[in-house]
């Protein structure tokens, strides 16, 4: 298979020349586009992206999981609402215990919740035994019976068409060779997946259904299908590039696809940046966020005085050029004679190692490096940084609503937050003597309220609790 080489830009461009050509999302699946189900996942395989770390485990351990939890999956609580989580968003601390950053504060304002999670950090999921807000359920035991309806029951003939169909037109227009029966599983997984869901809500029985990424499709499918209404919460950059954003050619099979009732954006920046693409209507609502909305409380709290606190955030893009970038930096702060304190935070998922930085940083008592599970969290590192930094992160965007000036290091996959380049919402540095030119005008240099306020609306709890139709209860 052809490796990922194309800006998230690039690839959007060339996968909606194929949609034109193909007509691909005429083609359905159990009633639903099947082409919708593999965009985001065919758009990856043209995308420059980080390696990811440790999937969740697998084998005997996973499957005594989901043995241990059948029970909960037939029996479950009844709940007004079900929120569909995942294992690395608990990655903060309250007091002693662990937090999902985008629900549990909204779970303990709301009440009668059902929380699922879905594991893709063994890392993170261990932290459920000190979490703020435990787990009902974990997928596992409705992955597991999927696989084993999957195996089990035959094939459907129009599936396996269908598989066929995209097959040969993926290779033939975007060079990829994914073969007719890999596309045939996914969509067989998706046809079972989306009967055991249903399942588990018809059990559940909640008024709503609230996600973080929009290609959970088989949850998607099964609210739809009894009636649920289903909200997504923005999760990181959705911009008018991304795979998941759909675009107009996509609205006249709107009936098939699957889209939540109400996307709850950030802030009126995502809502314009999405509307460029002519597919959404009613859909996008800009809500803010509960995470920021508390850490800019806190940044409010900032000490002063000490060194001059810079903040690199990974991403598990061109290590080495990164870790040698910050080496380079780091050298010529000392020569300049600054009070300077780096701290590098790894991203969860995707850079699970620290040693290409350790190694390149050596022990310089004026660097930290930081797990992703490690304290402080992310938010709070931002929540006291006079100058963030990183390649082409969601946290380009946090540092802005914190009013914290971010900087843009254009290395390989930068043109993501390149519209932060063209607006002058962020700088960039090509070159560590860039950077050490930018930190000098740290002092002098603030976000403007008005900024903030356009990536990250205030008030998030009272408006999500709005866009829920919770407000007057």
């Amino acid at each position: 298979m052809m490796s990922g080489r194309l800006t998230e830009q690039e690839a959007a461009k060339r996968i909606r020349q194929f949609e034109k050509e193909y007509e691909l999302f005429k083609l359905q699946v159990d009633g639903v586009s099947a082409w919708r189900l593999l965009r985001f996942w065919v758009s990856m395989q043209l995308i420059i992206r980080p390696e990811g770390g440790k999937p969740a485990s697998g084998g005997k351990a996973r499957l005594l999981r989901g043995l241990r939890e059948l029970p909960r999956y037939f029996f479950p609580k009844r709940a007004r609402f079900l929120i569909d989580t995942s294992s690395s968003l608990r990655i903060e601390k309250d007091g002693e215990l662990y937090k999902d950053v985008f629900f549990d504060d909204l779970i303990l304002s709301l009440g009668g919740c059902f929380k699922l999670e879905r594991i893709n950090s063994e890392a993170f999921h261990v932290l459920n035994k000190q979490a703020l807000v435990k787990s009902d359920l974990t997928a596992t035991p409705l992955e597991l019976l999927t696989g084993l309806l999957n195996r089990i029951m035959p094939a459907r003939s129009e599936i396996d068409a269908a598989a066929r169909q995209l097959s040969a037109s993926i290779q033939r227009c975007l060079g990829l060779v994914i073969s007719s029966e890999k596309i045939s599983r996914e969509l067989h997984y998706f046809y079972w997946s989306r009967r055991v869901y249903r399942g588990l809500l018809k059990r559940v029985r909640p008024q709503a259904v609230l996600i973080s990424n929009t290609n959970e499709f088989a949850m998607l499918a099964a609210a739809r299908d009894l009636g649920v209404r289903s909200y997504e919460l923005q999760h990181g950059i959705f911009s008018r590039h991304h795979p998941d954003a759909l675009p107009a050619e996509a609205k006249m099979y709107k009936d098939t696809l699957l889209v939540p009732d109400k996307v709850l954006l950030f802030g009126e920046y995502w809502c314009d940046e999405l509307a460029v693409n002519g597919f959404y209507e009613d859909e996008l609502l800009p809500v803010g966020s509960l995470r920021m909305d508390r850490y800019r409380r806190e940044r409010k709290a900032k000490p002063a005085g000490g060194p001059t606190q810079v903040v690199f955030t990974t991403q598990g893009l061109v290590v080495p050029q990164v870790a040698a970038f910050l080496r380079d930096f780091m050298a010529m702060v000392g020569d300049a004679g600054l009070d300077v304190a780096l701290t590098v935070k790894l991203h969860p998922v995707y850079d699970p190692s620290p040693e290409p930085y350790r190694q390149a940083l050596g022990p310089d008592k004026r660097v930290r490096i930081l797990q992703g599970r490690e304290m402080p969290s992310t938010f709070t590192l931002l929540s006291q940084a006079d100058l963030h930094l990183s390649i082409a992160s969601a946290c380009h965007y946090d540092a802005l609503g914190l009013g914290v000036p971010s900087v843009v290091l254009p290395l390989s996959g930068y043109t993501v937050v390149e519209n932060l380049l063209q607006s002058g919402h962020a700088a960039a540095a090509y070159t560590p003597q860039e950077l050490l030119d930018l930190l000098s005008t740290v002092g002098s240099q603030s976000v403007p309220l008005s900024v903030q306020e356009w990536y990250f609306k205030s008030g998030a709890l009272e408006n999500i609790q709005r866009a829920l139709n919770l407000s007057q209860e």
